[in-house]
């Protein structure tokens, strides 16, 4: 049973992975090698000649182990800033604007290999935003909230306000301040946002840290695989959180 919350939120939060849509690690590897893709079209030795796949994606993953020793992800800062290093690990030229690289890098792969859709997320989506409650999406993720709202709304006809992500805003769930951002777009008070995801290490933490109210999700746990992930946190006994194994069980708490 879904427990009622002492004040009715006003904006739905949600998280992506696990909870809007699940990935494999088939869909993944494609997606990164779009990515990989879109970055040797994108770039260009001084001479003019282009790279190789194999140069391009070897670059790209001397930066992200570089990263990933100061404890920094893909999803931890801007992809400008990971294509600045890529193109000096290089010594390579972008074709054209940085900024413009980096937004095709973001979005590259996505919708040649979309996750799998979660049924439930796209009907509590639609029925909350019937009833004129704004929906925003809040996520760890290396792909820009432009690239994120795009997909979701002219992709998945999802009704997505906002796309807040870390990447962006170089914060990353549990840190307040991603979901923040999402509250001071909307013009609301945080203590009337409902954020819903799968960690409660993350999300749960992260929404109560920030001042607002948060469910767990379970309903996709059993989708996990990346080893790096680990297993989910469970919630500890008694805690008066909602804890839904169906997403749509939320429309009850607005």
């Amino acid at each position: 049973m879904v427990r009622a919350m002492s004040e009715r939120p006003t904006v739905l939060s949600l998280d992506l992975g696990e909870t809007v849509f699940w990935d494999t690690r088939e869909i993944l590897a494609a997606q990164t090698a779009a990515r990989v893709g879109a970055l040797v079209a994108g770039i260009h030795r001084p001479s003019g000649a282009p790279f190789t796949f194999e140069e391009v994606a070897g670059a790209r993953e001397r930066v992200l182990s570089r990263w990933g020793q100061k404890g920094l992800l893909a999803s931890s800062l801007p992809n400008v800033d990971l294509l600045r290093e890529v193109l000096a690990e290089l010594g390579a030229r972008p074709e054209g604007v940085l900024e413009d690289l980096a937004e095709r890098y973001s979005s590259a792969g996505l919708r040649e290999h979309p996750p799998q859709l979660n049924p439930e997320a796209r009907r509590l989506a639609q029925s909350v935003a019937e009833r004129g409650i704004p929906v925003v999406v809040t996520s760890n993720t290396s792909r820009s909230g432009r690239t994120w709202k795009a997909f979701l709304t002219e992709g998945w006809g999802l009704p997505i306000r906002e796309a807040v992500t870390s990447c962006d805003l170089s914060a990353r769930k549990p840190d307040p301040r991603l979901f923040l951002e999402g509250a001071r777009r909307l013009n609301v008070e945080p203590s009337r946002v409902l954020h819903i995801g799968d960690r409660w290490d993350r999300d749960v933490v992260g929404a109560e840290g920030a001042g607002m109210q948060a469910a767990l999700y379970r309903g996709l746990w059993g989708r996990y695989w990346n080893p790096e992930e680990g297993p989910p946190v469970l919630p500890p006994s008694g805690t008066l959180v909602p804890c839904l194994d169906h997403l749509t069980d939320a429309s009850a708490l607005f």
